[in-house]
């Protein structure tokens, strides 16, 4: 309960309970921590920006694409799996996330959301009622990520430029400042450093 309090907002990321319990225990020794927010954003660490990358350069033609969806179904999911070097399980649900991103490289902004959001809108009804989803627009396209995905001319700078202003500004840093304030510490972010920032551009 703490830990929504400090925040102030609704988070829908089950990692606020790990960075809320790292600011208590860091507290508890330091009055200032240096953080690693930004690294992946910056340095393409996550692995929907590996997926996309990995995809957009292999799949470049839309004729790769075609093939490439069409041959994706043949195979097992956990063959596929171990072509991509997928971290964890790799079953029906993965497979189709992947197969769709390929499908939809011709529409950039739809590979970015296929590849960044949880479950597909066949999924949705398992974890939802009814009446949320006649009222909330879970699969749309916000305009701020049209924006982003119009205004660059190439996908993983439009995959970076997004990562970083829909989710590293308003969410990641949000709340490693407010746990931050929470505990009295002083949390600093040296990966956002000007500098870095335009060597990783």
């Amino acid at each position: 309960v703490d830990a929504v309090r400090s925040l102030e907002d609704i988070f829908g990321d089950i990692l606020i309970l790990a960075n809320y319990q790292l600011a208590r225990a860091a507290a508890k020794e330091v009055k200032v921590v240096l953080s690693g927010e930004g690294g992946d954003e910056l340095f393409f660490g996550y692995e929907h920006q590996q997926k996309l990358m990995k995809a957009s350069r292999f799949f470049a033609s839309p004729a790769l694409r075609v093939l490439g969806s069409a041959g994706l179904r043949l195979l097992p999911a956990p063959v596929i799996g171990r072509m991509i070097n997928y971290p964890g399980r790799f079953g029906a649900a993965e497979k189709r996330r992947i197969i769709n991103i390929v499908k939809s490289l011709g529409n950039p902004l739809d590979a970015y959301i296929h590849a960044v959001t949880l479950f597909s809108p066949e999924e949705a009804p398992l974890y939802f009622q009814k009446r949320f989803l006649d009222n909330v627009d879970l699969f749309g396209r916000p305009s701020s990520l049209r924006q982003i995905f119009d205004e660059e001319e190439s996908f993983l700078d439009a995959v970076y430029r997004a990562d970083i202003e829909t989710t590293l500004l308003p969410i990641n840093l949000t709340k490693q400042d407010r746990f931050a304030m929470r505990f009295s510490l002083e949390a600093r972010v040296p990966l956002l450093d000007k500098e870095m920032i335009m060597f990783s551009m």
